[in-house]
């Protein structure tokens, strides 16, 4: 079978540039000849996607972009990494992987084994798989492991799992093991997974083909690097480090390539240049002010403009000259903002920002409960920078309003809180918020980054007023003290 490897660069998040990212690798790879595509783990959310999974839109638009990518299927078949829904008990979510096939249903194969230490979490959020099974492609029966999954208990920090996924598949006939990965870069990993895949191999008598993510992510950098090893243990594809890249490889090819690791220099560069780059990529970030590029300037050993080996000269010369090149930069108000910390007087505020809030409520008359059925929120914000955060701040306020405004009820009793356990006070939960609507109306502030500023305190200070006044236009009274619990509502009402 020729496989296809999708060494990608998804961005969390954006699950729409990620759909055209592997929709368009999955084109150029099926038209040259490729019967299966893989993508790397996650590949449709981006990895890891931490708490946007909790966002009421964000796993059925995943839902919905993977369902787009299996009516866009043609000859080849797709297996891509996403988020489902954990339909029985326990966490809400699976890490997922989806064989796509024309004219067939999708199958899924869920991750078994969820890290949760150093880098990951992953048990804060998905359930782990009930059982593994092959799955039947082109006459033979592939494995499908994610990421962990494959990972033994020679190669972990310490014993972790009770089950072996791969060796589950393999009593279940699986004759090629595939892996969707995302597995972070650290010094020497790239050779600790070819070491550890080679020996399953070997072990299993099976080929393994590995895809894993590339590109940076906050904090992570993931290197690329896939590999493909056959039945012996031979390495037959090493995909390039630290960027996108396609490739076909026939998993029955007996020829073997030397692994390929570069010197630790060779690695550091392009994994930090790749980690800067995407933050600033993927943060829509159009420009940056660097301190150090402000002292080399200041020591007169660089220009205003200069290239990358004059930068690299300049670097070197500050530091036969001085020793150390260090930066110290401190933020500077705009000129026309002023502010006397002594006295407290003057301009407290740099910028302001406003908005608009609209809330629908609807009051039960039996019960006298009150409930926020809709919420549009509008919001000036200068320029935004990260819509999916900045959204995600908004409605985060909107859910503390209503959490104030209609539940949470403090008790104090000689100074104290009365009311401090969850078991009697109040708060919201996700039955209890409607749909937000977040809109922004961009301005860009001057002496803003890329325009942008603080979205600030609004979202929890009107969102609450907005709520109370649709009350009292439901009911026709005025309230002067929050929270409007069915107790109070009932009492003005029946007044």
């Amino acid at each position: 079978m020729k496989v296809g490897f999708a060494q990608l660069n998804p961005t969390v998040g954006d699950l729409r540039g990620n759909f055209e990212k592997i929709l368009q690798s999955y084109e150029r790879l099926a038209a040259a000849g490729a019967e299966l595509i893989v993508t790397p783990e996650l590949a449709i959310t981006g990895y890891p996607p931490q708490d946007l999974v909790f966002k009421s839109r964000f796993v059925p638009e995943t839902l919905e972009i993977l369902e787009e990518l299996h009516r866009r299927v043609g000859k080849a078949a797709l297996l891509v990494g996403f988020v489902d829904r954990n339909e029985g008990r326990g966490r809400p979510f699976h890490n997922a992987a989806a064989l796509l096939v024309r004219d067939q249903p999708i199958r899924k194969a869920h991750k078994s084994l969820l890290p949760t230490y150093d880098v990951f979490d992953e048990d804060r959020y998905f359930q782990p798989a009930a059982k593994v099974e092959p799955f039947e492609i082109n006459g033979k029966k592939i494995g499908v492991t994610i990421c962990e999954d494959i990972w033994t208990e020679h190669y972990l920090p310490r014993p972790l799992y009770d089950c072996e996924p791969t060796r589950s598949l393999i009593e279940q006939g699986a004759q090629i093991i595939l892996n969707l990965s995302a597995s972070p870069f650290t010094l020497h990993k790239p050779a600790i997974r070819y070491e550890m895949v080679a020996t399953l191999a070997r072990t299993y008598k099976r080929p393994i083909f590995y895809c894993n993510a590339v590109g940076g992510n906050d904090q992570l950098i993931f290197d690329g690097n896939s590999i493909a090893v056959n039945a012996s243990g031979g390495l037959i594809a090493q995909l390039p480090a630290f960027r996108e890249h396609e490739q076909i490889i026939d998993t029955d090819s007996t020829e073997s390539i030397e692994f390929r690791e570069e010197s630790t220099p060779e690695q550091l560069f392009p994994a930090l240049s790749l980690g800067v780059r995407d933050y600033l990529r993927k943060c829509n970030f159009k420009s940056a002010v660097l301190g150090l590029k402000q002292t080399l300037v200041g020591s007169g050993l660089l220009t205003d403009q200069f290239t990358q080996a004059e930068f690299q000269r300049a670097c070197g010369a500050y530091i036969g000259k001085f020793g150390d090149l260090k930066s110290f930069s401190t933020y500077q108000p705009p000129p026309n903002v002023f502010w006397d910390d002594e006295k407290y007087q003057g301009d407290a505020y740099g910028a302001f920002a406003w908005a608009v809030y609209v809330a629908e409520v609807s009051v039960d008359t039996l019960t006298y409960e009150a409930h926020v059925d809709d919420f549009v929120a509008l919001q000036e914000v200068g320029r935004v920078i990260n819509p999916v955060l900045a959204a995600g701040q908004i409605e985060g306020g909107v859910a503390q309003a209503i959490g104030m405004t209609l539940y949470e009820n403090v008790v104090w009793e000689n100074g104290r809180m009365k009311n401090g356990q969850m078991t009697n006070y109040i708060m919201p939960t996700a039955a209890d918020i409607p749909p937000i609507r977040v809109y922004f109306e961009e301005n860009p502030y001057a002496y803003g980054p890329a325009g942008a500023k603080g979205i600030g305190e609004l979202p929890m200070d009107g969102p609450a007023p907005a709520i109370l006044s649709a009350i009292e236009n439901a009911t026709g009274r005025s309230f002067r003290h929050v929270p409007l619990m069915p107790e109070a509502l009932m009492e003005e009402l029946a007044s």
